[in-house]
């Protein structure tokens, strides 16, 4: 019966194609998901990992506390720099800036066209301290330098020793181009765009002079960081954080993975979407060819298969399709994941990507997911295969028994559609916020289309008889 369940595939070959193609799909925007999203959180934690591995503690201002009138978490004085340095266990003490809101402006005199966020950063003296490399030139040594991430560089055309104006909270002002920034190998810094500064320049033109965004801690030879950490608690006020470095890097990556979980979750609703289209255009398919096939079905029976092994052939169909359209959707989600970048970089948002990412976890969900959709679907037209009595295969013209649920589809076709329609108009003309009106505008249109698969049968009829 594998045998005969294989060569009813290949006696098909295009429409096998075109099924799988239904599957494929699906597979594609699931396994391109995973693949696009894995991969930016991987460069993410490439960053932040690299951003703090010199860095043993860290203090910053602890944002579920202290947040100012304008909304703001207010930075960190000069003393607690000073109490640090006099705790037991510390070696070194550096503190930083690093400040949103800065405008660079293109040679046009334009703002950047890149969507991510700007900031103005210091630039750490003690290469202890701080992730960034400097792909081409060095760090900035006067007030009048500044080092720019590379793919912002890249991006608008500035190279080194040439001039760039940003502005913050100080008139704007042209700096001198010392450096193109990398973190971890990665050009863009989160697709943020980041200007490097001295420390005195980056307090006067955010306004902090005499303050500091975070300060970094290097401990000496022998010490325990969490003991460091402890120590520095019983000191500084409560309205400070003090972390190892390494849980800051896991903290600020937690965080990047919760902001882009609303991503991943809206591209695996397209994904599901197609799935469900694909499913019952798998379910149409087979419901056609087990028609079609009949009086072949009927004469297996006659030469002693028994029903399982007609269900279980198939069921093997099914089961190849979906090996099939699954192995070729995997591939292709490599294909959407650069296409998912590259469209985020074409709006202005650039997002960083250290290499193509592909869990293990991937692989399998999305041949799971394929193979399980296809089997569902094809469990009903399979079921109908095995009504078809052995006497069938001495008449022409077989036609399937009809079930009692095909003759309650008309009237749920005919909801259902209306349903989706009723979810489109809401969608449309409700004026709901953009994430509601997505949500029923695709559950409508997959609602609609659920609907018009179960009314297309009937309708068939009567428009082929005025059709002619």
């Amino acid at each position: 019966m594998r045998r005969v369940a294989l060569r009813g595939l290949l006696a098909r070959k295009t429409r096998l194609a075109l099924t799988a193609l239904a599957v494929a799909l699906g597979v594609t925007l699931i396994s391109g998901t995973f693949i696009f999203t894995d991969t930016i959180n991987s460069s993410f934690d490439r960053i932040f990992s690299a951003s703090y591995a010199k860095t043993d503690v860290v203090i910053t201002p602890d944002r579920a506390l202290e947040i100012n009138e304008n909304g703001d978490v207010p930075p960190l004085e000069a003393e607690l720099l000073a109490t640090a340095r006099g705790v037991e266990g510390v070696s070194e003490v550096e503190g930083g800036v690093f400040d949103q809101g800065g405008t660079f402006l293109a040679k046009d005199g334009e703002p950047f066209e890149a969507q991510g966020p700007k900031f103005i950063a210091s630039a750490f003296d003690d290469d202890r301290f701080g992730g960034f490399s400097y792909a081409v030139g060095s760090r900035p040594a006067t007030a009048d330098e500044v080092a720019i991430d590379k793919a912002s560089a890249e991006r608008e055309g500035f190279r080194v020793g040439e001039k760039i104006e940003i502005q913050a909270d100080t008139p704007k002002k042209a700096y001198t181009i010392s450096g193109l920034t990398q973190v971890a190998g990665v050009d863009s810094y989160g697709g943020a765009a980041v200007a490097l500064m001295t420390l005195a320049e980056a307090q006067r033109v955010t306004g902090k002079v005499g303050q500091f965004d975070e300060i970094d801690m290097v401990t000496a030879e022998g010490a325990d960081p969490e003991v460091v950490v402890e120590r520095l608690q019983a000191v500084l006020p409560d309205t400070v954080q003090v972390r190892t470095g390494e849980a800051e890097a896991a903290s600020q990556t937690a965080d990047i993975r919760d902001d882009l979980g609303f991503l991943r979750t809206a591209l695996l609703a397209f994904a599901g979407i197609a799935l469900f289209v694909g499913a019952f255009i798998i379910f149409n398919t087979f419901s056609i060819t087990v028609a079609q096939r009949a009086r072949e079905f009927a004469l297996l029976r006659t030469l002693g298969a028994s029903r399982r092994q007609v269900l279980r052939s198939v069921l093997t169909e099914g089961l190849v399709l979906g090996a099939l359209g699954s192995v070729v959707g995997l591939v292709l989600g490599v294909g959407v994941a650069a296409g998912l970048k590259a469209l985020f970089g074409a709006v202005g948002f650039e997002l960083p990507s250290s290499g193509i990412v592909i869990d293990a976890r991937t692989i399998w969900l999305s041949v799971l997911v394929g193979v399980l959709v296809t089997l569902v679907a094809t469990i009903a037209p399979a079921l109908r295969a095995t009504r078809v009595p052995p006497v069938a295969a001495l008449r022409e013209g077989v036609a399937l028994p009809e079930s009692r649920s095909s003759r309650r589809a008309f009237p749920i076709a005919v909801a259902l559609t209306a349903l989706g329609v009723v979810g489109m108009g809401i969608g449309l003309f409700a004026g709901l916020g953009d994430s509601s009106a997505l949500l029923f505008l695709g559950l409508g249109a997959a609602v609609t289309f659920l609907g018009v698969a179960l009314l297309s049968p009937k309708l068939v009829g009567p428009i082929a008889s005025v059709v002619g």
